[in-house]
């Protein structure tokens, strides 16, 4: 084919599919082109759905490649893909042009039984929101990767000059939207809220909300790949479609300035609004009721000393009713008011000192088939059964959680460390990566900026010490306090071995310097040594700060201990492990059920986290079970009760070596594998896609 007729040609297939990408019959005027209607998977490299349009790759005889890509040719008007064939010149053309994934966000039906329309929302399975898909099917229990959602709702329709936001709580982890076959937009990250405006794209009547939602994990993300909990995907909190006037009580910030003079300033943003429009704040139970004026960005100020005026502690959680209005737009939210701060070790929260005796929590459910926290009375039960041990604080790990958890927690009285997830080996040099830490801390501080239980933001949990992650960590510190500087900032650091003094651990972290609370991790008689080291332990932390122990311990499942016996027996197999991989860049670990020959695999990275806390034990420490115990677990899920296990470790990376070691441990495996429960951060073998369900909005 000449470059003129190339060229021709090109054009022609330009102002065909602008011409007539409203009718795929239409573009059988293409002189000499057949074209016939054929839905198949976008599964080759013929055509790409671009966000902008759509790319098409020509093929001429299979061998010459033209690229077009156009944006008026938007495939967002195909109901289907179409296929043309035919000949220019005596040589073969192939154009392909597919609307299969296309036709899946605008939610249509096949106009005949003969359109091959590759899925089908009414037929597919439900899926119910808020809740995470793992613990809703079986074969979702290990999914990671996409799942497409659909949800059609009636809607009454806007008054003039309001307008409707679709907001979701959250989504795990990557959500692409769609209202009406219109993408919204795109959002990363998988515990926070957002929101997308839909004034111009909702209809009276029937409308069609899709999303595909993305669990996969990435070296890039926040979190990275390897975590330990579980990696539930899905709409985990609910959505909702929020209308509002023109202009609208788009935020608001209280805050206590001192507990003695009980002064409370704040802001009210007003979206929509110019200079001088009048804001009211009013405080019912304290007779206040105030009325400021916008400045030219929509702000108002307040500023105020009530009498009478009782202070939120754990002991008398007291809330008051705050009302906002402006126009024809008004909220109201209970709020409590204290204050927090340091001095020297100790911490004060309205100028007395306070201990905190806490516990962590995930934002996971243990009964009722488990899963993701996804109502108000779950979240409830959890802060509940943390009271009844005795707890006056609750640490949030690892990731913010549900907003019905930080308005409980007000309410019963319960101190707050709340997180976001850069955990462990983040890519510290990766400017998307911080841009996406910052964004979910930024998105958790304004959500709960009025929630008097949060002292404490929490920038990161046990991540080893370098200048990259120290300047990242200094980063968020200072994003924190420019947007918050009523509260506390602290991370979960990690404690080391003093050179000499087996019995001595010290904390020791560049990042001490930035936060407000020096927090860390230790787990002496379980990680470290045996429960008789518990006793022996000292510590050096040069800080005049105070001091949090934010995890220590061990797990297990209630009612199994295990003797010296299984101690021995995982020791040995924890030894010869060490020391088959010693110069491996990786581990193979094989876990096989001996009476049944079922097996599971997970691949240790030892240049990892994991890896290295592997490979500094000595050969008579306890094995940490992080992969053995979850294999093990893995093992009792899919084929009952474990008595007999064999475990193989293979060097990847270097000559294989094969380490075999056999045990009757009967309940010691369970007891193994219930005691890692919280540490699996090990791929399952890959599973077939499930690439579409609906849902149902509760």
């Amino acid at each position: 084919m000449t470059g003129n007729a190339r060229g021709a040609y090109i054009e022609r297939l330009r102002y065909t599919i602008k011409t007539y990408s409203k009718n795929i019959k239409e573009l059988g005027e293409l002189a000499g082109i057949e074209v016939h209607a054929d839905p198949v998977r976008l599964e080759n490299d013929d055509v790409q759905l671009a966000q902008a349009g759509l790319h098409v790759r020509f093929k001429f005889d299979g061998k010459d490649q033209i690229g077009m890509n156009d944006g008026e040719a938007s495939g967002g008007q195909q109901t289907v893909r179409f296929q043309a064939e035919g000949t220019l010149e005596d040589r073969p053309i192939k154009l392909v042009f597919t609307g299969g994934a296309i036709a899946m966000l605008r939610d249509v039906k096949p106009a005949d039984p003969s359109e091959r329309v590759e899925y089908d929302f009414d037929t597919s399975p439900v899926l119910h929101v808020p809740w995470d898909w793992n613990t809703q099917r079986p074969e979702l229990l290990y999914y990671e990767g996409s799942v497409w959602y659909r949800k059609q709702f009636d809607f009454a329709g806007l008054q003039p000059g309001e307008h409707a936001f679709v907001r979701f709580g959250a989504v795990n982890y990557r959500a692409d939207v769609y209202l009406n076959g219109k993408k919204l937009g795109v959002h990363v990250g998988g515990f926070t809220p957002f929101s997308f405006e839909v004034t111009k794209l909702l209809k009276p009547g029937t409308n069609s909300l899709v999303v595909k939602v993305d669990n996969k994990r990435s070296k890039d993300a926040v979190p990275t790949v390897s975590t330990d909990w579980w990696n539930y995907g899905g709409i985990t909190r609910e959505v909702k479609i929020v209308t509002v006037p023109k202009s609208f009580i788009a935020d608001h910030r209280l805050t206590l300035e001192s507990e003695t003079t009980k002064t409370i300033s704040g802001w009210v943003q007003i979206a929509g609004a110019g200079a001088g429009e009048s804001v009211e704040l009013s405080v019912p139970e304290l007779g206040e009721k105030l009325s400021a004026k916008t400045d030219g960005s929509g702000r108002a100020a307040f500023h105020f000393t009530p009498a009478g005026l009782s202070l939120w502690s754990p002991e008398t959680p007291k809330l008051y009713e705050v009302r906002i209005s402006h126009g024809a737009d008004a909220v109201a939210e209970r709020i409590g008011f204290r204050t927090v701060r340091t001095q020297g070790k100790q911490i004060l929260l309205n100028g007395k000192p306070v201990f905190l005796r806490g516990i962590c929590i995930h934002e996971e459910f243990s009964l009722n088939g488990g899963g993701r926290v996804n109502s108000p009375e779950k979240a409830k039960q959890l802060l509940l059964w943390a009271k009844e041990l005795g707890c006056n604080f609750v640490r949030l790990a690892h990731y913010p959680h549900n907003e019905a958890m930080t308005r409980l927690a007000d309410e019963l009285g319960i101190l707050v460390w709340s997180e976001v997830p850069v955990y462990w080996t983040i890519d510290w040099t990766n400017a998307g990566t911080y841009a996406n830490a910052q964004s979910q801390l930024t998105d958790e501080i304004q959500r709960d900026a009025n929630r008097a239980s949060i002292i404490i933001w929490s920038l990161a949990n046990e991540t080893p010490v370098s200048k990259p992650r120290t300047k990242f960590l200094t980063r968020l510190a200072e994003r924190a306090r420019s947007l918050d500087h009523t509260r506390l900032i602290s991370a979960a650091m990690e404690k080391h071995g003093k050179p000499g003094a087996e019995n001595v651990s010290v904390v020791q972290d560049p990042l001490a310097d930035v936060v407000d609370v020096v927090a860390f991790n230790e787990y002496t008689g379980w990680y470290d040594g045996l429960p008789e080291k518990c006793a022996k332990v000292s510590w050096e932390i040069p800080y005049n700060k105070p001091v949090f122990i934010s995890e220590f311990g061990g797990d297990a499942k209630q009612g199994l201990h295990g003797g010296k016996g299984v101690q021995d027996a995982m020791a040995h197999v924890n030894g010869e492990i060490r020391d088959a991989v010693t110069a491996s860049q990786a581990l193979r670990v094989y876990v096989c059920n001996v009476a049944t020959q079922d097996s599971e695999t997970a691949e240790l990275d030892l240049a990892g986290h994991l890896g290295r806390a592997l490979l500094d034990r000595r050969p008579g420490d306890p094995l940490p079970g992080v992969a053995v115990g979850v294999l093990a677990a893995r093992l009792e899920h899919r084929c009952g009760p474990v008595d007999e296990i064999q475990v193989e470790a293979q060097r990847v990376g270097a000559p294989p070596k094969l380490v075999e070691h056999q045990r009757r441990v009967g309940r010691a495996v369970r007891h193994a594998a219930h005691t890692t429960d919280g540490h699996r951060q090990f791929s399952p073998p890959p599973m077939a896609p499930l690439r579409r369900a609906t849902w149902v909005l509760t």
